[in-house]
C-alpha cells in the first residue's frame, strides 16, 4: 500500500487500461490491470492551502488559472532556465498556486516549503494552453520521500484550492515513477514502473512527459540521470470516459520534495 492511502484511505478506483510499461532493469511487458488510487507522497502542514492565504501569483494578463477552451492557443516551444535574481517570485509569467511553496535561489526554482501536491504546482499562463505536448524539467532531489513531478493538459479546476486537473508524471520516493490523471480531488493512477537505479538524494534528474491525441490518450514518461541514462519509462493509452482530450497548460511541482530544485524547463508542441 503506498504512502498516500495508507495516510488518507483513499478508495481504490475500478477502471482498467491497456499499460506497456517499459524499465531499464526489467524489459517490456503489456497487461491488462485495474487503475487504483495512486501512491502519491506529500506532507501536511496543518495550514489552509488555500491560494488567498499567500497571496496566490498570477501572470502578467492577471488570468489566473488555465484556460477554458477546448483547443490550443498557440503556446508554441517554450523553455526557461530560471537564470534570473533569487526571488520569492518565479516571474517570467508563472503562475503560482501558493505565493509560499516556490522561489528563486540559485538560478533555479527551489521548493520552500511542503504541502498538499493539489496545491503544489507552478503553470503556465493561459494564453499558452496546448494538446499535443511534450514538457520536461530536471529537478535535483533533496530527499527521498519527495514527489517531484511534471504536469500537462492542466484544465481550469486546477486553479481552485485542494483541487487538481490533468495528466502527471512524478516519483514517489527513490524507487517508483507514476503517470496519473488527477480528476480534481480524485486522482487514478494510469501506470507505473520501478526506477532502477533508484534516485538518489543530491543527484538531478530529468523528466520528461509526453501527450498527444484525444480518443486514447496516449501518454510517454520518462525520468533520466543527468548522464543521458533512462532509469524508468512508461507508456499507456488512456481510453477512459474520464480521459483529458481539451488543451490545457503545463507546469511542475511537489508535495513533499523540501529543497528540491527545479531547472531547464521546456514545452514542445507537435
Amino acid at each position: 500500500m503506498g504512502r498516500l492511502r495508507a495516510a488518507l484511505g483513499i478508495a481504490m478506483a475500478a477502471a482498467s487500461v491497456a499499460v506497456v510499461v517499459a524499465c531499464s532493469s526489467s524489459g517490456t511487458s503489456t497487461e491488462e490491470s485495474p487503475i487504483d488510487a495512486p501512491k502519491r507522497a506529500f506532507a501536511t502542514d496543518g495550514g489552509s492551502d488555500d491560494p488567498a492565504d499567500a497571496g496566490a501569483r498570477a501572470d502578467a494578463n492577471n488570468d489566473g488559472s488555465p484556460p477554458t477552451d477546448a483547443t490550443a492557443n498557440d503556446g508554441g516551444p517554450f523553455t526557461d532556465d530560471f537564470g534570473r535574481a533569487d526571488d520569492p517570485a518565479i516571474g517570467n509569467n508563472w503562475l503560482e498556486k501558493r505565493a509560499d511553496r516556490f522561489g528563486l535561489v540559485n538560478n533555479a526554482v527551489e521548493q520552500l516549503s511542503v504541502g498538499n501536491y493539489r496545491d503544489n504546482l507552478v503553470w503556465r499562463p493561459a494564453a499558452e494552453t496546448t494538446l499535443d505536448v511534450e514538457v520536461t524539467a530536471t529537478a535535483r532531489i533533496a530527499t527521498l520521500v519527495g514527489d517531484p513531478g511534471v504536469y500537462a493538459r492542466l484544465a481550469p479546476g486546477t486553479a481552485s484550492p485542494g483541487m487538481f486537473v490533468g495528466y502527471t508524471l512524478y516519483s514517489d520516493g527513490p524507487n517508483n515513477a507514476f503517470v496519473d490523471r488527477e480528476e480534481g480531488s480524485a486522482p487514478v493512477e494510469l501506470a507505473s514502473v520501478a526506477i532502477s537505479p533508484a534516485l538518489q538524494v543530491g543527484q538531478t534528474y530529468r523528466y520528461t512527459l509526453k501527450v498527444t491525441g484525444t480518443n486514447p490518450v496516449k501518454l510517454e514518461g520518462t525520468i533520466m540521470r543527468s548522464d543521458g541514462t533512462t532509469i524508468a519509462t512508461i507508456t499507456v493509452n488512456d481510453s477512459s470516459a474520464k480521459r483529458i482530450v481539451s488543451a490545457g497548460s503545463v507546469g511542475f511541482g511537489s508535495g513533499g520534495s523540501l529543497g528540491a530544485r527545479f531547472d531547464d524547463f521546456q514545452r514542445r508542441t507537435f
